[in-house]
């Protein structure tokens, strides 16, 4: 998560959208006094390289409590005032009315059958459910909590765009320009080796998978105007 004073956007970080390269790649903009919230320790390197380093996102001493000054004594452990996946309302709720109406907010959104795919693939390659059907036994639950209330308040979008993954540059290039950044297009490939099957979704998902996912996902389906697709006719070939 990202809040640039110098250029007056917020950036609300998402799941399994590209989040993360989008995230370093925003950071180069980003001035002192800008909050920049920590990223995996695997990809945080990659900033590293820029020069770039959190910063602005710890809470100041005088907004710690007993429990606060416990973990920090027993485990090292700072309090966070903004953290990675952040939702709006806890941004609103921090920065206040004044500066959130006014910053230009934007966040990414994925094809929820595809974003669900990516998450899989995620979860399985660090010790999770290696089948579909066994991942949407333990996880299709908390599918409608998947991305939708972190750039939405009370059940309403509460940002200004939202880029789409599969146009990811041209949409980032477009909501840059609204705060007066000319995007270079470079984004660094992050997270990205999870998934090895490249298969389109509808060639791994059952009717039946597909569904469920276009039952919890409905707030962003109806949003952004998703449907089921077939994979296009050089993927089927390929498979």
């Amino acid at each position: 998560m990202i809040i640039s004073h110098r250029h007056k956007f917020i950036f609300l970080k998402t799941v399994k959208t590209g989040g993360t390269s989008v995230e370093i790649a925003l950071s180069r903009y980003c001035g002192a006094e800008d909050v920049v919230t920590p990223i995996s320790p695997e990809d945080e390197p990659i900033r590293r390289e820029m020069g770039i380093v959190p910063r602005n996102y710890l809470a100041p001493r005088a907004a710690y409590d007993f429990a606060d000054y416990y973990r920090l004594l027993m485990q090292s452990e700072e309090k966070k005032l903004y953290w990675n996946h952040i939702t709006a309302g806890e941004i609103r709720e921090r920065i206040g009315d004044e500066i959130w109406n006014s910053y230009f907010k934007f966040t990414v959104e994925r094809n929820p059958w595809d974003k669900t795919v990516s998450d899989y693939y995620w979860r399985a390659s660090r010790g999770g459910p290696q089948s579909f059907r066994a991942y949407f036994r333990k996880y299709r639950g908390r599918f409608k909590h998947f991305n939708f209330p972190r750039y939405s308040i009370e059940g309403h979008p509460a940002v200004d765009a939202i880029i789409r993954y599969e146009h990811l540059i041209d949409d980032l290039t477009s909501a840059l320009q609204r705060v007066g950044i000319a995007f270079d297009g470079s984004l660094p490939r992050a997270k990205g080796t999870s998934r090895k099957d490249r298969r389109h979704y509808s060639e791994l998902l059952t009717p039946a998978q597909q569904q469920t996912i276009a039952e919890h996902f409905r707030p962003e389906i109806e949003l952004l105007g998703y449907e089921l697709e077939s994979a296009p006719p050089a993927e089927r070939a390929a498979a």
